[in-house]
């Protein structure tokens, strides 16, 4: 993440447990418990968002400015709300995703809603 964000022009970007070695000082899982030091780093260094992906990335958080957690259950729904008003598409989720991205997505009006469940 910190090399994607500085290629994308990040000027500042402060580091929490980014070495790839499989060692985490917690349950890796971006859910809320487990983001309590990243919260208080976000207030605390004054930053502008923090991001947090599980291992293997297919997961999503992000820590708003004030140290609250946009939870990763609606990034997927903010990034299609976004995207759908620039451009009309077909969305696709897994089974245990909100019923909200397929709100958004009636809502601006898409055809094709796909949930599918998720290989493992």
């Amino acid at each position: 993440m910190p090399q994607l964000l500085k290629a994308l022009g990040v000027k500042k970007v402060v580091k929490l447990y980014c070495e790839p070695n499989g060692k985490f000082p917690h349950n890796p899982e971006p859910l809320p418990e487990h983001l309590k030091v990243i919260s208080s780093t976000v207030k605390k260094e004054k930053c502008d968002l923090g991001i947090v992906v599980d291992p293997d990335v297919d997961r999503l958080a992000l820590i708003q400015e004030d140290g609250k957690a946009f939870g990763e259950e609606y990034t997927l729904v903010a990034v299609a709300d976004y995207i759908l008003q620039k451009k009309k598409g077909n969305t696709v989720s897994n089974l245990s995703s909100t019923r909200a991205l397929r709100d958004i997505t009636e809502k601006k009006q898409v055809d094709n809603i796909t949930r599918q469940p998720l290989a493992r």
